[in-house]
């Protein structure tokens, strides 16, 4: 929503997405859940590893540079499956 919000007001989105505005501002000002900071943090990881191997590493050799982190395989994997929608789709 908030990129949109230059184009269309927070009223017309809400009312359009079915959510309240009051919900919205109150989900904006909620800080960042503890899960969702390393996850991030983690993602950004495997998007640069995948930058720096110009497409050619797949979710193993990831994960194989990620070896110290337990999450990193399924992490990987669904990183890998996000990158291959938004480039292939």
């Amino acid at each position: 929503m908030k990129a949109n919000q230059a184009t269309h007001s927070v009223r017309e989105m809400c009312r359009l997405l079915k959510v309240s505005k009051s919900g919205f501002y109150a989900w904006v000002e909620r800080p960042m859940s503890p899960v969702l900071g390393p996850t991030l943090s983690l993602t950004a990881t495997i998007h640069e590893i995948h930058r720096r191997s110009r497409g050619a590493y797949g979710a193993p050799n990831i994960h194989a540079e990620l070896a110290d982190d337990v999450r990193a395989k399924s992490k990987a994997r669904r990183a890998m499956r996000r990158i291959s929608e938004v480039v292939y789709t």
